[in-house]
C-alpha cells in the first residue's frame, strides 16, 4: 500500500506542475485563463552611455604677404602628434588679405576664403593658394582627443 500511496502522491505532483505550465503557456501568449494571476514584469530602463571625448582646438595663423600655391598648412602632422587623424571643425576666423583653400586634397575645388565660412566634416589637412598681399589669416580648427 505504500507504493500506491507514493504513485498517487507522484502523480497529484505532476499534475500540479502540468497546471502550473498550462498558466505560464497562458500567460506567455497573452491570453491567461480565468483566475491566473499575471505578474507585473518591471523592465528596468536602459542605461545609456555617450562616451565624452575631449575637444580641442588649433589657431592656425599665416602669413598672406607670402603668395603660396596648394601649399598645406601642416594640419595632419599636427592631428598626428596629438594621435588624431583629422579635424571635425574649420572656421576662417580672419582673411588677411585673401586666400583660397581646398580640403584634403590638392585635386578638391579652390574655395575662397570668407570670414565665419565654416566646415564641419573630417578635415586631414587644408591646402593654401594665394596672391603676396599684406596680412594674417587665421583658421580656427576643432579636433577631439580620445
Amino acid at each position: 500500500m505504500s507504493t500506491l500511496a507514493a504513485l498517487l502522491s507522484l502523480l497529484n505532483r505532476i499534475d500540479a506542475l502540468i497546471k502550473k505550465i498550462d498558466e505560464l503557456i497562458s500567460v506567455m501568449s497573452g491570453k491567461p485563463s480565468e483566475g491566473v494571476e499575471v505578474p507585473e514584469i518591471i523592465v528596468p530602463a536602459p542605461t545609456v552611455v555617450v562616451e565624452r571625448l575631449n575637444n580641442r582646438y588649433l589657431i592656425v595663423e599665416f602669413d598672406t604677404s607670402v603668395a603660396r600655391s596648394d601649399e598645406p598648412i601642416g594640419l595632419k602632422d599636427t592631428l598626428l602628434k596629438h594621435g588624431v587623424e583629422y579635424a571635425r571643425y574649420m572656421t576662417i576666423l580672419d582673411v588677411g588679405g585673401g586666400f583660397s583653400y581646398k580640403l584634403n586634397t590638392t585635386g578638391a575645388p579652390a574655395l575662397t576664403a570668407q570670414v565665419g565660412a565654416e566646415h564641419e566634416f573630417e578635415i586631414e589637412e587644408i591646402y593654401i593658394t594665394n596672391d603676396a598681399a599684406a596680412g594674417t589669416a587665421k583658421l580656427f580648427i576643432e579636433y577631439r582627443v580620445e
